[in-house]
């Protein structure tokens, strides 16, 4: 893709300088990940608020600073050679033995134990039947998918299921800045502008 693309003159004067967007105009539509980055604001979770392994990995944040189409793409690009950057480390890292979680409020029990212990079946039967307690409380948790942000904001009044969650999808955003990232563009350039915010459909619905 990189050899095909990246250099190619057709490609360059079809993508160059087309649905700009400044950083002004990326921070003010909430836009996120790669569509952010494009517009030369250096933001990612991974390395600004990092979350599971993320902190003892090492891998580069690409940026770039047309914030049209083509500096999309760039990104994109990039993205997928640093994903493998970070799976090289994380195949290294990665312990030997049974991946297991710790707390047996959260944990199934295994399923040879489940076939032959009673005790096990009826662990196995209330988990997924009743679930397990959340304290009261709210929560926020950010991570960075491959669109940007994605987010989910719970508030649990106790017991298993949450009072409300809101889902926060970044397609949903970048999908809103569409009107004024093609205004005065051609109509040809609309397809190749709204390709490159790479929206998900599933995302729109509220």
């Amino acid at each position: 893709l990189d050899r095909l693309l990246t250099n190619n003159r057709i490609w360059v004067d079809r993508t160059k300088g087309v649905g700009v967007f400044t950083a002004e105009q990326a921070i003010a539509y909430s836009l996120s990940g790669p569509c952010l980055r494009a517009s030369n604001v250096n933001i990612d979770l991974r390395r600004d608020n990092p979350y599971l392994a993320y902190g003892e990995l090492e891998f580069d944040v690409p940026v770039a600073k047309g914030g049209d189409v083509y500096d999309r793409y760039l990104i994109r690009l990039a993205e997928i050679f640093e994903s493998t950057r970070i799976l090289r480390q994380i195949v290294e890292k990665m312990p030997k033995g049974p991946i297991w979680a710790d707390d047996k409020r959260v944990r199934i029990p295994e399923k040879e134990r489940v076939y032959n212990s009673m005790e096990s079946m009826i662990h196995h039967f209330k988990f997924f039947m009743e679930g397990f307690e959340v304290p009261e409380g709210e929560a926020y948790c950010p991570m960075e998918g491959p669109n940007g942000e994605v987010g989910f904001y719970a508030i649990s009044r106790g017991g298993p299921k949450a009072y409300r969650l809101r889902i926060r999808a970044p397609s949903f955003f970048m999908f809103q800045s569409t009107p004024e990232m093609i205004e005065g563009e051609k109509i040809s350039d609309v397809v190749a502008t709204v390709g490159s915010l790479n929206v998900i459909a599933g995302e729109l619905d509220r």
